[in-house]
């Protein structure tokens, strides 16, 4: 296997300052509140709203049934969903900003809706930002945990590998400027979730 040096650089400015930012992204995250109206109804109220939001509902399969983006600019949101054209079974409401996921597990019953709140789970999401010559990543996990960050070819090839133990903040940046010319993804593997992100080398 063809391994391709990945130059990784480092600094406590650059660290402090990921911490900073996941900071206050936590402070300007929305409250989103998800409850049962009447019949098969799905209230849903989003408040404290800061950039884009995208809400969505997907079935068992995970195919999405319901979409719609929030602009940058609205800070409140409210809809009642009515879900009576829907075949019953196992759905999920979700709430995605450019910092968390959350997904909200419910049931679509005959004449109702059965939800608990319990199961629902929130997922902190990887900023992942792409230039010529480096790939740079701002993680803020909700627990300590290890991170596995990987560098494949177009093929599936393992070129570089990075794994980051026992992190709360993650802050790193690649310089990708040793590849050959080519197609490559980013992958950045958390314990809840396995994200993906491609970028081209040289074209």
């Amino acid at each position: 296997m063809k391994r391709v040096f990945v130059n990784l650089l480092r600094s406590a400015l650059v660290l402090g300052a990921i911490v900073a930012a996941s900071a206050s992204a936590l402070a300007n995250y929305p409250s989103v509140l998800i409850k049962v109206g009447l019949g098969q109804r799905l209230q849903v109220e989003i408040q404290q709203l800061a950039g884009k939001t995208e809400v969505a509902l997907v079935n068992a399969l995970d195919e999405t049934v319901f979409q719609e983006t929030v602009g940058a600019n609205q800070r409140y949101y409210a809809k009642t969903f009515n879900l009576a054209n829907l075949e019953t079974g196992d759905y999920t409401f979700v709430v995605r900003t450019s910092t968390r996921e959350i997904r909200q597990p419910f049931s679509l019953q005959d004449r109702s809706v059965a939800l608990d709140s319990k199961a629902r789970r929130e997922v902190f999401l990887p900023q992942i930002r792409l230039q010529e010559d480096a790939v740079e990543i701002n993680l803020l996990n909700r627990q300590v945990a290890t991170v596995r960050v990987s560098i494949l070819t177009r093929e599936g090839e393992l070129v570089y590998e990075d794994v980051i133990p026992n992190v709360v903040a993650l802050g790193r940046r690649y310089n990708v400027s040793h590849l050959e010319d080519g197609d490559y993804t980013f992958v950045v593997r958390t314990p809840e979730r396995v994200f993906y992100q491609d970028f081209q080398r040289g074209k």
